[in-house]
């Protein structure tokens, strides 16, 4: 049993000495349980939304969700990603002032921003009310008081990920939200008179809400003392310039994800919004392995690449890739070969979409191979290169859902999203080795320690 254990580890490169592999490993080892049981939970949230409110009614939901998700893009202005780098390389270099400036200015502007795409969803629904179905029109006036809080939420998870509270960052987004949903759920089945779709939407406000007092004692807990005595520096300027090409970057990965299932509610029914979605949120539960590892990768990253350190970058990186397709390949063949059976838990309507979960699932597999790109062009500096390569794809998303839909129904669209997130990946896996020299490509061959790091 130990020798099995001394091979997985050395499959990994996963060395107990060395101590930039114990950090990524002890960063994403909670974070990775932590998405387990999160993925697991939010699984049971949308299974008991789909057999309550059927495809219909959770198409409604799920429609709602993904135009607060798509309008709190330009609510947050790029700055939760910044978070990650700007946070992470100002305590690293113990630079507190820019510290405590850029969390004061970032929070007063995500706050404002998102307050005001808030009134404005809320204006236009009203006045398209009558071409809006009442319980879609109910729905996204709650959704309206959702996007001020998730966006002011995501911004705080982001700073604790930056100070590498990785397990109460997460913990909170992950596990709590869902867990909370699930709770409010039960309430109102139980003594609340029933489940609807915009009763729905009122009760992930109130985990939105619920999650982000959380998160803000957390933020509290993590700061450094100095904080609270250092005056603060403001370079506003220079820290938009680099959070708007990393909004652009965020709503271009946002389209890719979150336009398909947007489309097929606007171009078929929502009834086929609600199948595709119960698919894409089903192909998006494997990415825990992903999201896990790049948990812990991004503060890192950011910490080398200021530092110089491109050697240990190198290696934390091939430690990475192999971590990040070892957990997706374990799930996403699992979910190719029995696609129809985990989709029937929803409902026998729910089996239609097993191709195209299919399809969607090569595309985390795709994404897995090409290693941590996103993470390595944003957190170096690289992020307009970033941008266009992503915008690019995003576009290609667009006007192929816009052409396959008709033709191929919900498996169009996600032969569209899968064409546009692999045209992407490899083309960041070029830029990452053209610009820094890194190899982010899965690497099977571990080199022993105080080799050479080059390929």
């Amino acid at each position: 049993m130990r020798s099995l254990y001394a091979r997985i580890r050395s499959l990994i490169g996963l060395s107990s000495s060395i101590g930039l592999e114990r950090l990524l490993a002890r960063l994403s080892g909670g974070a990775f349980v932590i998405e387990v049981i999160g993925a697991i939970v939010a699984f049971l949230v949308h299974w008991l939304l789909a057999r309550r409110l059927g495809a219909g009614g959770v198409g409604i939901y799920l429609y709602c969700l993904s135009w607060v998700r798509l309008l709190a893009l330009p609510a947050k202005l790029g700055l939760e990603r910044a978070s990650l780098r700007f946070v992470s390389s100002f305590e690293a270099n113990r630079e507190h002032g820019l510290l405590r400036g850029f969390m004061t200015r970032s929070h007063q502007m995500v706050l404002g921003a998102s307050t005001l795409i808030g009134l404005l969803l809320f204006a236009v629904t009203r006045l398209l009310g009558e071409r809006l179905e009442s319980e879609l029109l109910v729905a996204f006036g709650w959704a309206a008081l959702a996007l001020p809080l998730m966006s002011f939420g995501d911004l705080q998870v982001a700073t604790l990920r930056g100070f590498k509270r990785i397990t109460w960052a997460l913990g909170s987004q992950k596990i709590l939200r869902p867990v909370l949903m699930l709770a409010l759920i039960g309430l109102a089945l139980t003594v609340g008179g029933g489940l609807s779709a915009d009763r729905a939407v009122a009760l992930q406000v109130a985990a939105f809400a619920i999650t982000l007092l959380l998160t803000t004692a957390g933020l509290w807990t993590a700061m450094p003392d100095e904080l609270v005595t250092t005056k603060p520096d403001y370079q506003t300027r220079e820290w938009l310039a680099v959070s708007m090409p990393l909004l652009l970057i965020t709503g271009f990965n946002i389209v890719l994800k979150q336009t398909d299932i947007i489309m097929v509610g606007s171009l078929l029914t929502r009834a086929d919004a609600g199948v595709y979605g119960a698919a894409a949120r089903i192909a998006m539960l494997v990415q825990f392995g992903i999201n896990a590892v790049n948990a812990g990768l991004a503060p890192l990253i950011s910490q080398l690449h200021s530092q110089e350190r491109a050697p240990e970058l190198q290696r934390v990186v091939a430690l990475g890739a192999r971590l990040i397709f070892i957990f997706t390949a374990l799930g996403g063949v699992a979910v190719m070969f029995g696609a129809g059976s985990i989709l029937a838990i929803f409902g026998p309507e729910f089996e239609a979409g097993a191709t195209a979960l299919r399809v969607l699932m090569f595309s985390q597999l795709v994404n897995a191979l090409a290693g941590p790109v996103g993470l390595l062009m944003t957190m170096t500096g690289n992020q307009k290169e970033a941008a266009r390569v992503i915008g690019a794809s995003a576009l290609m998303n667009v006007v192929l859902n816009v052409v396959l839909i008709p033709l191929f129904g919900i498996v169009g669209a996600a032969i569209a999203t899968t064409a546009s997130m692999t045209a992407w990946n490899l083309t960041l896996v070029v830029l990452v080795r053209r610009r820094l020299g890194i190899n982010s490509l899965v690497q099977w061959r571990v080199r022993p320690r105080g080799g050479n790091e080059s390929d």
